[in-house]
């Protein structure tokens, strides 16, 4: 695909951005598997949709994409900031903050506004600023209510699922001791 147009050059952007982010995931899967498996699962997981999704926008760029996408992409950060107030599913406390962590949330949200912007372009040239405006904050509002849905539904399943949790033995990350040497 040329990027001669704004327009390719935002769906290059948020494209390159997520499978950034996906690879980034891949890359922590080990680190996070053995500290607790159900963490290795879930950026194994996020990581290999977050490449194709990254694959097929590029491709064939849709709205459809879009919308996955940046919600995608929502989700995902307001469900990290979650993990790092309150105690991570499969974990014994919240997480800490690394610098992989962050460079992972930037892609996200970069790519996150470049679809938000293609969304809203194409919604003020259909439906008008209103509905694009609306449309905006209903992505927001999904976003935030994704990630406390998913982090619920991890909580409610971790006594289900013991042997993914992280060893009770693990000290938790807030208790003055040093964090384990992973990253989040």
């Amino acid at each position: 695909m040329e990027q001669n147009t704004p327009t390719q050059k935002l769906i290059a952007w948020s494209a390159i951005a997520t499978i950034l982010a996906g690879v980034i995931h891949l890359v922590i899967v080990p680190e996070h598997w053995a500290h607790a498996p159900a963490h290795g699962l879930f950026f194994l997981l996020v990581g290999i949709i977050q490449i194709i999704w990254g694959i097929a926008v590029w491709r064939q760029p849709s709205t459809r994409l879009y919308y996955i996408g940046v919600m995608m992409a929502g989700w995902l950060i307001v469900l990290y900031g979650i993990t790092r107030w309150l105690p991570a599913p499969f974990g014994h406390g919240p997480e800490s903050i690394q610098m992989i962590d962050l460079v992972c949330k930037l892609c996200e949200g970069l790519a996150m506004i470049t679809l938000a912007i293609l969304i809203f372009q194409g919604l003020i040239l259909n439906a008008g600023r209103m509905i694009a405006q609306r449309t905006i904050a209903l992505i927001v509002l999904f976003s935030i209510v994704a990630g406390f849905f998913t982090y619920s539904v991890a909580r409610a399943a971790e006594p289900i699922f013991p042997s993914l949790s992280a060893p009770a033995e693990e000290q938790h990350h807030d208790e003055g001791t040093p964090a384990p040497d992973h990253d989040h």
